[in-house]
């Protein structure tokens, strides 16, 4: 019965030492590869992602080309009424 017991704890103690060690090198490895330190601010990634989106330049570009088309339309019809 002994054995057992003595078998039991040095089984325990084994388990308690992995278990810091796991623990420890977890926060450790958090602490050195915080995400956080190498990203840059949030502001920044959404005014580089609104400066380099096609869709938004594809918007922009689609907004010029109605408002050109309204601009001709709008000298066609004053040449066509002679004002």
């Amino acid at each position: 019965m002994r054995i057992h017991l003595f078998v039991f704890y040095i089984f325990f103690g084994w388990y308690l030492v992995q278990g810091q060690s796991i623990s420890e090198s977890i926060e450790k490895g958090l602490l050195e590869n915080d995400i956080r330190k190498k990203l840059p601010p949030l502001d920044s990634l959404l005014t580089f992602a609104k400066e380099n989106s096609p869709y938004l330049k594809f918007l922009d570009a689609d907004s010029e080309v109605w408002e050109g088309r309204v601009t001709v339309e709008k000298r066609s019809w004053l040449y066509n009424v002679y004002v």
